[in-house]
């Protein structure tokens, strides 16, 4: 058992010195340079050496037993090299084809800023029909080439809010703001049919809410599968999800439960979209429905328009939109908007 042990140890110092060298490793290249270095003068080398010097002053029966644990621990060695030269650590993002390879932060879905939304639907609530709309949609890369998948490790966060600034019976407050974070792998197959390029795969866990008390509150889990094609300067495709099973409320003021047990059947179960590009121009089609189960009186049809503007940090924006889901707070209510503010062109830090 202390054989064992001992070589357990002396093991465990020999790979520490075969992956890190001595020093901090910031990346797959560091890892196989060091490696190298280190097949090429002997892994574990100095350690065994000083070792040896240890054992020198044992007596014959323990001097044999420690020679037959340095036979073991050199055989070891050469097993470390060999399994460490052959990991697949990559931790760096591709220059050839990540735009903002050496950035924390990008920017993900739409950053806009409506300060002028019309909704022309009466609502039961004291909302007045112009509001202000806003998003801010943040992605950070993780891994390259997660566990191997080839597709890479992104967190995004999106928060999407509508303000009655204009109401000041209502001392202008936020009617409501949805929080998405999302862990997404990203797949790039770039798959030609036909002249048609698949450019993108996405799987993604998503989670959004509203934070708001009960009754307000508003939240729900899904696995989402989205697929972009690309053709000259049209970008096309499809999100498809599944909502994560909730347990029933006893009542609506129960804290524990399904917030909105009936959120797909109001605004469906995936979206298909179009965009096109050109010359700082973009216009864009989303049109979202239950494919299971089409509707027509139910989803939503949203059109973006994007203008070059006097200014390289924005372009002018006018959203369309007619449906339901805009919010969470209005899954179940039908609005019908038009917005004019300003689109926050693409950005890293």
């Amino acid at each position: 058992m202390k054989r064992f042990l001992l070589s357990s140890v002396i093991a465990s110092l020999a790979l520490s010195q075969a992956v890190a060298g001595g020093k901090i490793l910031k990346n797959s290249t560091d890892v196989k340079e060091v490696v190298k270095q280190n097949a090429q003068m002997g892994v574990g080398e100095n350690l065994e050496e000083s070792i040896k010097n240890f054992g020198e002053g044992l007596d014959s029966d323990k001097k044999s037993a420690f020679d037959d644990i340095m036979k073991n621990i050199s055989k070891l060695n050469k097993k470390i090299v060999k399994k460490v030269s052959k990991l697949n650590i990559d931790d760096t993002f591709d220059k050839e084809k990540d735009k903002f390879k050496d950035s924390l932060i990008l920017s993900y879905k739409k950053n806009y800023i409506l300060p002028v939304v019309y909704d022309n639907v009466e609502h039961s609530d004291e909302r007045k029909k112009v509001e202000a709309k806003m998003q801010i949609s943040l992605l950070f890369p993780i891994y390259k080439n997660f566990l191997s998948t080839t597709g890479d490790l992104y967190y995004g966060y999106t928060a999407y809010s509508v303000w009655q600034i204009y109401n000041n019976e209502t001392s202008a407050e936020f009617r409501d703001t949805n929080h998405q974070p999302e862990l997404i792998l990203h797949f790039q197959p770039e798959y030609i049919f036909y002249g048609i390029k698949l450019s993108d795969i996405f799987l993604a866990v998503i989670h959004q809410s509203n934070g708001q008390n009960i009754p307000e509150s508003r939240s729900w889990n899904r696995n989402n599968l989205e697929v972009r094609f690309k053709k000259g300067n049209f970008t096309f495709g499809a999100n498809l999800w599944h909502r994560w099973g909730e347990d029933e409320k006893a009542d609506e003021f129960d804290t524990q439960g399904d917030d909105n047990p009936d959120l797909e059947d109001f605004i469906g179960r995936g979206n298909i979209f179009v965009k096109y590009d050109t010359a700082g121009y973009s216009l864009a089609l989303k049109h979202q429905n239950d494919p299971y189960a089409y509707n027509l009186k139910y989803g939503h049809t949203q059109m973006d328009i994007i203008l070059p503007s006097f200014n390289k940090n924005f372009k002018w924006y006018i959203q369309y939109f007619n449906g339901y889901g805009e919010s969470l707070i209005d899954y179940n209510e039908r609005v019908h908007k038009i917005g004019l503010g300003v689109y926050i062109n693409e950005w890293s830090l």
